[in-house]
């Protein structure tokens, strides 16, 4: 397991608990897990390694997992290419189920903008450049209730929230993991037109300096 010296006042960085790993496949605590391709959703070849095309339709799908019911700190960073901002939303990454309002965490575009959230609640916002490649940053930190929001290496946005996030989904409402949408196509339709890659979520609250030293 890779182990890394971390800022003063931030854990020590262990490996990611979930990775999109340069030659695309998904691990979630090291170990591949199924993922099914919808729509126009497929591979793709970036500058980071194999990432994920959504041609603003379609979506990367994973069963929901127990290693994901994150209620504590954790900081999620991707690498991301907008090519067309939606009229509504579009999630880049999300876990949640069919409910409205009952997402434990998703980061999403939005008018422009790239956002981070935790339950539905507060979401720290900031505006989001398209054809350009944008490292992505977004962090919760369940002690001092903060979500910050980076773009490459620029701290852009952080707010303070109260809440946390969830860790149970109803399991009589297709709960799942979604990269490039929701994670259920047929209740709701959330697709980014643009392409993921790189994509890791780490337990504890990291910077992008923490993160590639």
């Amino acid at each position: 397991m890779v182990s890394l010296a971390a800022s003063v006042g931030f854990a020590a960085i262990t490996a990611p608990i979930f990775w999109m790993t340069p030659s695309g496949e998904i691990l979630i605590d090291g170990s591949p897990v199924e993922k099914r391709l919808v729509g126009t959703a497929q591979p793709a070849g970036t500058p980071f390694g194999t990432g994920y095309d959504f041609g603003g339709s379609g979506a990367l799908l994973l069963a929901d997992h127990p290693r994901m019911a994150l209620t504590d700190s954790f900081t999620v960073q991707t690498w991301l290419y907008v090519r067309n901002f939606p009229s509504w939303q579009a999630q880049v990454f999300f876990r949640g189920d069919d409910r409205i309002g009952a997402d434990p965490y998703d980061l999403k575009l939005q008018n422009g903008t790239v956002q981070f959230g935790i339950d539905a609640g507060l979401y720290a916002v900031s505006e989001m450049p398209a054809h350009t490649w944008v490292k992505i940053t977004a962090s919760y930190d369940a002690i001092n209730q903060e979500i910050k929001l980076w773009q490459n290496d620029r701290l852009m946005a952080m707010c303070v929230i109260t809440a946390r996030p969830a860790a149970a989904l109803d399991p009589a409402c297709t709960p799942g993991l979604g990269i490039g949408n929701v994670q259920n196509l047929q209740w709701h339709n959330q697709p980014l037109d643009g392409t993921v890659a790189g994509l890791r979520v780490f337990e504890g609250v990291f910077s992008p300096d923490d993160l590639d030293p």
